[in-house]
């Protein structure tokens, strides 16, 4: 219970950080245009004077490190809790969210091994397989 919970304050976070990001790259934005329009002002004028271009990252090491972290307390709570079926599709639900394939089928593999009367885990993992991984021969 308390691994679920912080994997749900992880994903908030991780929620926070894309809009506090988007919204980063949004101001840097405005600014860069009205910097332009000025400029384009300035030198009707006939200064010429030099600008300096404000630079931001859009991409660095936290943008994945809290997914990378979601997924590894959720290897944890499995291995802890011995692949409860309602937890492996939970985590499968994150993992297709953030587009890790990888992971994916492994969680599948996991889960089909722990699992292998669930037919709604057969379904996903072979939907997963031909549609998601563009394996035709998995399915």
């Amino acid at each position: 219970p308390g691994h679920l919970r912080y994997i749900e304050d992880e994903i908030a976070l991780e929620r926070l950080r894309k809009l506090r990001k988007e919204r980063v790259l949004t101001e840097l934005r405005e600014e860069r245009r009205r910097r332009r329009e000025e400029d384009d002002e300035t030198s009707a004028d006939g200064d010429g004077g030099g600008t300096r271009s404000a630079s931001y990252r859009t991409s660095g090491p936290g943008d994945s490190h809290i997914v990378a972290n979601v997924h590894f307390v959720y290897q944890r709570a499995l291995k802890r809790f011995h692949y409860p079926l309602e937890l492996v599709l939970n985590y499968a639900e994150f993992a297709k969210r953030h587009g890790s394939t990888n992971m994916l089928g492994r969680i599948y593999a996991e889960g089909l091994q722990r699992h292998p009367r669930s037919d709604g885990l057969w379904i996903e993992a072979a939907s997963f397989e031909y549609f998601g991984n563009s394996a035709d021969d998995g399915a």
